[in-house]
């Protein structure tokens, strides 16, 4: 089993920090080329922030992967639909195998400023 990769693209240079207000918000994209379920920092994301961001995940990648963002790990847990998984016992979604490309997600992230 490999380790965990994922590649942050934010879509601007730096994150924009909101007037009058410590927090900053980042955009982008992250592309997980191998899932692996112990779960890993994003830390193309985290490194943006002083404390655990709130990270809002476009839903579904681009390979059909559901995502979204746990905040104790600071990482992206996905699932996939169990018609297209035939090692998952009947359930309706289930964690998919590791060294999976899961795809790209859109994501849009607010915390508070380094």
């Amino acid at each position: 089993m490999a380790a965990y990769a994922a590649t942050v693209t934010p879509a601007d240079a730096v994150g924009q920090v909101l007037a009058g207000t410590p927090l900053r918000i980042v955009r982008g994209s992250v592309d997980i080329t191998n899932y692996n379920p112990t779960l890993a920092e994003i830390t193309g994301i985290t490194k943006f922030f002083r404390t655990t961001p709130t990270v809002l995940l476009g839903g579904v990648s681009t390979n059909g992967y559901a995502c979204s963002w746990i905040p104790a790990s600071k990482s992206i847990k996905c699932w996939e639909d169990n018609e297209n998984a035939t090692y998952l016992a009947d359930q309706a979604f289930g964690e998919p195998a590791a060294d999976v490309a899961i795809g790209s997600v859109e994501f849009v992230a607010i915390g508070v400023a380094p």
